[in-house]
């Protein structure tokens, strides 16, 4: 399966029995592309009503997951209570 943009391919193809997206390489990172050092991952959320809202979680790879390292959230839509 490949997906398209308004104005380009994207490069990816899907694994419908995994359930994964994977890379083809077809088209060039940009120079944000894939900076190194980092980690991003995308989870669920449940929200107040039930519904599911995906979240992306972006950090340093160096980042103790103890929580030795803490971050304060911040998001579309979101405002931390002070």
């Amino acid at each position: 399966m490949r997906f398209t943009g308004a104005d380009q391919s994207c490069g990816y193809a899907l694994d419908a029995r995994r359930g994964t997206f994977a890379d083809t390489g077809l088209q060039a990172l940009g120079p944000f592309g894939a900076p190194d050092g980092l980690v991003a991952n995308e989870v669920l959320v449940g929200s107040y009503d039930g519904v599911e809202i995906p979240l992306s979680i972006v950090y340093p790879a160096t980042a103790r997951m103890d929580g030795s390292d803490p971050t304060p959230p911040y998001g579309c839509g979101f405002q931390p209570k002070q």
